[in-house]
């Protein structure tokens, strides 16, 4: 199902999407609330939830890459 065939993958009927990130996406905006509890309106707390939904791939990803890559293809 995955074009990386690689987790996560979500398939909502016949729709069918990767990316962990587009996928969080994807379920606040077709199946949460008018209320919008899992993704306010308000821009800052917006802000604050994408700050922690990126901070994986920004900074946590390129400290382990940094770290690992080196060790395990340079030999």
């Amino acid at each position: 199902m995955n074009p990386q065939q690689l987790v996560p993958t979500l398939v909502d009927g016949d729709f069918v999407m990767s990316e962990s990130r587009a996928i969080a996406a994807y379920l606040v905006n077709a199946h949460g609330s008018e209320k919008q509890d899992l993704y306010p309106t308000d821009p800052k707390i917006r802000a604050r939830i994408d700050q922690r939904m990126y901070f994986e791939m920004g900074t946590f990803y390129l400290a382990f890459a940094d770290c690992c890559v080196s060790r395990f293809f340079t030999r």
